[in-house]
């Protein structure tokens, strides 16, 4: 469940940053998300990873209609794709994709960083090990 609402909650907060910020906020918006809401690393992952390829495949999509396939095909054969400018939005999804995506890994790293497993517990139980008490 927790996965779910990440994902819905990074593609709305995504989509929307990116009419008016630079491309960089995919890895911000993933990253904050992913501190605040507790996921382990691989639901991080590709929590961030999936919403954000979808909407840089569709985005890319957009402006390859919207410009007749005259820019995307240029492009692809700027790169190695021998011209394909389906490739071309593929490659565009996977590259903002890995970058989100280890984004909120990364956030989730940092969330375990700073919030240990071990004062989880003794705050939920009270209980403190014997050899972990002060003397």
């Amino acid at each position: 469940m927790r996965s779910f609402v990440k994902i819905l909650l990074t593609s709305a907060l995504v989509l929307v940053a990116q009419l008016y910020l630079p491309w960089y906020v995919i890895m911000i918006i993933p990253f904050v998300i992913s501190i605040i809401i507790k996921t382990n690393g691989a639901a991080s992952f590709f929590s961030a990873s999936i919403p954000v390829s979808f909407i840089w495949i569709i985005q890319a999509y957009l402006i390859h209609t919207a410009t007749g396939d005259i820019l995307t095909s240029r492009m692809a054969h700027v790169f190695p794709l021998d011209g394909s400018a389906n490739l071309l939005l593929l490659v565009t999804g996977i590259i903002g994709g890995i970058a989100s995506g280890l984004a909120g890994l990364t956030g989730n790293a940092f969330r375990n960083m700073l919030i240990s497993p071990d004062s989880n517990r003794k705050r939920k139980t009270g209980y403190i090990p014997l050899n972990q008490r002060r003397r």
